[in-house]
């Protein structure tokens, strides 16, 4: 375990382990163990999660991969205008990510084998393009690192070497480019590179890019999640750009936990919530605890922010201006229940009425770019 003194920005540290633990992205085996017991002994959330899985278009066995476009190259633009191939990718790596997450559970090869041959058609993938690329990249690769990894390590999955080598190299070819050297955007999309950055390292074991991943976490999450007590009366600079706090000017005790976009949308925050929720479990498999690092930080905000999602609570005077915040409930915040109320034991009331309320009631709960399923992945700890 690695400790640091932080001034402006933490330490750059070399974190990556000496060996890499399989599976190690987002999973690890203890919790996919804890997550196929509890659901086939009928224990909730996860037993009622399994059949809106089962039920789901995503987890049926007839789901019919979209693919890449014709050119292979995925073009995304802002506001999904051109949108060639990047919903379909979303679709396609959630679907193979719940595909092997079920086939773990039930021990249904096929499960796995429509996992599989979403991901061999996605191999020829060539690149991205367009002004959302960078964006679409991550996305794509916090999703295929997690269904690679699985095919890779679980049993019976049909995922030969060959079948790992030729798609690590698309992930190597494709994404990793648009993503390795963070962004001067909104913290949603680093914090969206750092997941993906960090799955793919621990993928094929490269420990550069983990050490690199980690740094920009300890980076960022300071610098987009507002916190009175460590910060003081200021947020901390970004370390890449100067992303804007929309319209929110007084950081004080009463706005402690507001999000570099929380004045922008919900939505946005809430990506950056997951991504953030994300990175750190994988960093944890690996012996680098990031939940620890910035516990206090991180429970405050997502508490924060998740009180803002509840029905009948009014914002703080000085949040956003006096205006009101955008809502967007996407079905995040269960993994950083399960790490840091489930694991630390830290109380996070307005994160807990958020996800009994909204995320274990979606029918379907899933947003195509990080979250996929949460309650059926994280719905509690091994005790």
């Amino acid at each position: 375990m690695h400790y640091f003194i932080t001034l402006l920005y933490p330490t750059l540290s070399l974190a990556a382990p000496t060996s890499f633990l399989h599976p190690g992205v987002f999973l690890g085996a203890a919790q996919l163990a804890y997550v196929r017991h509890s659901a086939l002994a009928g224990v909730e959330p996860f037993a009622t999660a399994l059949q809106k899985a089962l039920a789901s278009p995503l987890g049926s066995l007839d789901y019919a991969p979209q693919g890449p476009p014709a050119s292979n190259v995925i073009e995304c633009g802002s506001y999904s205008k051109p949108n060639h191939g990047c919903s379909a990718e979303d679709e396609d790596g959630a679907a193979a990510f719940l595909g092997l997450v079920l086939h773990n559970i039930t021990g249904d090869a096929r499960h796995a084998a429509v996992a599989t041959r979403i991901m061999r058609c996605y191999s020829k993938l060539q690149g991205y393009n367009n002004s959302n690329a960078p964006l679409q990249a991550a996305w794509g690769l916090s999703k295929w690192a997690r269904a690679a990894e699985l095919a890779a390590h679980l049993p019976g999955t049909g995922w030969a070497r060959s079948d790992a080598d030729a798609f690590s190299a698309m992930l190597a070819r494709a994404a990793v480019p648009l993503v390795e050297n963070g962004s001067k955007s909104n913290g949603n999309w680093e914090l969206s590179m750092i997941e993906g950055l960090i799955g793919y390292s621990v993928l094929t074991e490269n420990a550069t890019l983990f050490d690199r991943a980690v740094n920009f976490f300890k980076q960022r999450v300071p610098a987009y999640f507002y916190n009175f007590k460590l910060d003081g009366a200021e947020p901390r600079p970004a370390p890449r750009g100067a992303p804007s706090w929309y319209g929110q000017a007084v950081f004080s005790a009463a706005t402690s936990g507001v999000a570099q976009e929380t004045c922008r949308d919900l939505g946005h925050t809430t990506y950056s919530v997951a991504a953030a929720s994300n990175a750190a479990e994988t960093a944890l498999l690996q012996g680098e605890d990031l939940w620890a690092a910035e516990q206090e930080r991180l429970a405050t905000a997502f508490d924060f922010n998740a009180r803002l999602m509840l029905a009948g609570v009014a914002s703080p005077a000085d949040l956003c201006g006096g205006k009101p915040v955008s809502v967007a409930e996407y079905p995040s915040f269960e993994v950083a229940l399960a790490a840091l109320s489930g694991r630390r034991k830290v109380t996070m009331p307005n994160v807990l009425a958020h996800v009994l309320a909204s995320v274990r009631t979606n029918a379907n709960p899933v947003d195509g770019h990080m979250m996929v399923y949460e309650t059926l992945t994280h719905g509690g700890v091994p005790p």
